[in-house]
């Protein structure tokens, strides 16, 4: 039986073994073998991009503060550590930039960036500055990467006006949604498991123009499950362990 062909994301990259987010759990994510990998973006102060999933630091760093209220050259002075899962560990580790994040890409030529922009800066600095804070970034990477939101306009903005990739995260699985997936016409969308209809109503997997990822696969019951439902792009948190369960 021919084995049906699986691609992995690396979400935020190697986060049960590195601060989510950071370059050294892409790395290691890289290294492992992963030629798909996904970062999350917000704007500082000064609105620089910076990878990190929350707008607030209290879980990535321990502090009681946000992203907005800080420049970047004043996030730079408190660790990205995790502190409630690594400890002291990486007491180190700093925030890292879009232009860090997109200077790594440029070292790996065979790697595709999903590239989440937070619907809480998009809304807190306005789409249009946001996309203007990213786009002009990742220019040398630009043919590699996909801009990926949960916000519709967004995408549509990026698609319309960019060379790059779209990708659509959906909020829910309905007919609503569906419309909009079709007008949007995305090279992607993401859905979470829990979103998904249930196996016994049958419902066909929507058809078009884009490619569906799933998020989070962290097992290989789960894959396999997924798997025999039609999906084959799958977004990860154990990104080591679910590419050498393909071999």
């Amino acid at each position: 039986m021919t084995t049906p062909q699986i691609d992995w994301v690396a979400h935020r990259g190697d986060p049960f073994r590195f601060p989510e987010n950071s370059l050294a759990g892409y790395h290691a994510a890289i290294s492992a073998g992963a030629n798909y990998i996904e970062t999350d973006i917000h704007l500082t102060a000064d609105e620089v991009p910076v990878l990190s999933h929350d707008d607030g630091l209290n879980r990535i760093a321990g502090v009681d503060a946000s992203l907005f209220d800080l420049t970047y050259q004043q996030l730079q002075q408190i660790p990205a550590c995790y502190p409630e899962r690594f400890g002291e560990r990486f007491n180190t580790t700093r925030f890292a930039s879009l232009d860090q994040f997109v200077e790594l890409l440029c070292g790996y030529p065979q790697v595709t960036a999903f590239i989440e922009i937070k619907r809480k800066s998009l809304y807190h600095f306005g789409r249009e500055r946001c996309l203007q804070a990213v786009m002009h970034r990742i220019v040398p990477v630009q043919s590699r990467v996909c801009i990926i939101s949960f916000d519709l306009q967004v995408i549509a903005d990026v698609m319309r006006d960019h060379a790059v990739r779209g990708g659509w995260v959906l909020l829910q699985w309905d007919e609503q949604s569906r419309k909009q997936a079709e007008a949007l016409s995305p090279d992607y969308l993401f859905i979470n498991i829990d979103k998904l209809p249930p196996d016994h109503d049958h419902e066909v997997i929507w058809p078009g123009s884009w490619q569906w990822v799933l998020y989070n696969i962290d097992n290989a019951a789960a894959r396999d499950h997924y798997l025999s439902r039609g999906f084959h792009f799958f977004e990860t948190n154990h990104i080591a362990n679910m590419l050498a369960s393909n071999l």
